[in-house]
């Protein structure tokens, strides 16, 4: 990134009351001192007609990542405020993302966790010209770029075309996996707050959010690339959901089960199909059986998977060699089903 304007440079260019931001950058971080500057600075070379504030949370970080932080602080102290924790709140079951946002004194966030940056200077801009043009949205969302192993790749992620668009709750749940980056995330504070309240404690809250803000209001994509989301991260979700992933993904599924069942007693949410997310969490949960060689349960996921909705032609290949050559599955790397080389199977299979 090019030289970051100063805090009085940045404060300048907006003529108004900096104490009564319009938008908050809100930041959580824990033990990500090999990232937290690149997010930082993804804030703060934002160019907008508004005032701003950049929340951080860290929740007791051992690896520097509160010196950094903090060093930050000290040359914007107009427009970084910090809660730094003593105890660790994460482990204690408390969000921490709620927490920081309790703080937060404008009627917007936009979030941003401590391993993601963003990459366009009117990313928010952009995402609140859209609000203002119709103040009936409740959340913006946009497509942003994956980095793995510190290479950015070629694909965007989570794009739904050049145009603006409209979501509804159904089709928020008819995308199999994540519907849109969280550090693309634009909206209201209480969206943010009363949908932890409303749904209460879920294994993965961004989809319950971008229900709630689908349901009681509107959630527009805004098909600017804006942020990326780094895979694998240390500290991060997909890092955590990747040690002992069997184990994580049947809890994971406990809990998403738990969280629907409770969804569907809840006025304006009855009539939500979960099918497709329902496969999806299924298949993941077959293929770590299938690392595992757990033949039995393998079987048991893969045709569930399979009854709720066909996803990808690696899940149906899964379904038929089970169904048809029950032991083939066991003989096949499981890398096979996940890296895509399952295309020299499924070319065989099908010829």
């Amino acid at each position: 990134m090019n030289e970051l304007l100063s805090e009085n440079e940045i404060m300048h260019r907006v003529q108004a009351n900096w104490n009564k931001p319009a938008v908050s950058f809100l930041c959580t971080s824990f033990n990500q001192k090999d990232y937290i500057e690149q997010t930082i600075k993804g804030f703060l070379i934002q160019e907008t007609t508004f005032p701003y504030e950049i929340m951080i949370h860290d929740d007791n970080s051992t690896d520097g990542t509160k010196d950094i932080i903090e060093s930050y602080r000290i040359r914007y102290p107009h427009l970084i405020r910090c809660i730094i924790q003593s105890e660790n709140q994460h482990s204690k079951g408390i969000s921490t993302s709620m927490l920081a946002a309790e703080h937060c004194r404008s009627e917007y966030i936009a979030l941003c966790e401590g391993d993601d940056y963003w990459i366009s200077k009117t990313k928010i801009e952009n995402q609140y010209q859209v609000i203002l043009k119709d103040p009936t949205v409740s959340m913006v969302v946009s497509p942003g770029k994956l980095e793995v192993d510190g290479v950015i790749q070629s694909h965007l992620h989570c794009y739904y075309g050049d145009q603006l668009k409209e979501f509804s709750a159904q089709e928020v749940l008819n995308e199999v996996w994540q519907f849109a980056p969280t550090a693309s995330y634009l909206l209201r504070k209480e969206c943010l707050i009363k949908s932890s309240v409303v749904f209460g404690k879920t294994p993965v809250g961004d989809l319950f959010t971008e229900l709630y803000t689908a349901v009681n209001g509107k959630l527009v994509y805004y098909p600017e690339v804006g942020s990326v989301y780094r895979m694998m991260a240390k500290n991060s979700w997909s890092e955590r959901m990747s040690k002992n992933a069997l184990a994580n993904n049947i809890k994971f599924l406990n809990e998403m089960e738990a969280a629907i069942a409770r969804t569907n007693k809840l006025p304006g949410f009855e009539d939500l199909d979960w099918s497709i997310k329902l496969s999806g969490i299924y298949y993941t949960l077959a293929v770590s059986y299938l690392k595992e060689r757990d033949t039995k349960n393998f079987s048991n996921a893969i045709e569930k998977s399979y009854r709720y909705g066909i996803i990808a032609r690696q899940q149906q290949l899964l379904y038929y060699c089970n169904k048809y050559i029950p032991a083939l599955p066991m003989f096949i790397k499981p890398a096979t089903y996940i890296k895509g080389g399952m295309k020299k199977l499924l070319k065989g299979f099908s010829s």
